[in-house]
């Protein structure tokens, strides 16, 4: 499977391992993209509901370090890829039936970034 190095910037951190410190800036790795098959096929490779980032978009991403890979890999696949859309937090598919969710679609951003302050916070 390919991956789709994103160079990203970090706006804020909630919680961090000892891995990372307060960075600016991260390489986000993403599976999907395009390989060569041994006959010189270009073949588009993805993982369902987990569309491409685009540049300029914003996410709420959850995060495990891949340092073989160079980068960091966006934990639970599509499940931890929160895409921003102006106030409100788009809920992926997977975690929609959460109880914190509710079962919506999205939720304002004010709403679920205190949600994840108070959570690591109370973590540490």
């Amino acid at each position: 499977m390919p991956l789709i190095a994103h160079d990203t910037q970090v706006v804020e951190l909630f919680k961090t391992d000892n891995t990372m410190t307060r960075p600016t800036h991260i390489t986000v790795l993403q599976p999907g993209g395009t390989v060569e098959d041994n006959h010189g096929r270009t073949i588009k490779a993805s993982v369902e509901g987990f569309d491409v980032y685009k540049p300029g978009e914003e996410l709420i991403l959850f995060l495990r370090s891949s340092p073989a890979a160079g980068g960091f890999m966006v934990a639970y696949g599509p499940a931890g890829s929160f895409v921003l859309d102006r106030n409100l937090v788009h809920i992926p598919v997977q975690v929609k039936t959460y109880p914190e969710f509710r079962g919506q679609d999205s939720v304002p951003i004010g709403e679920l970034i205190t949600s994840l302050r108070q959570l690591a916070s109370a973590s540490r």
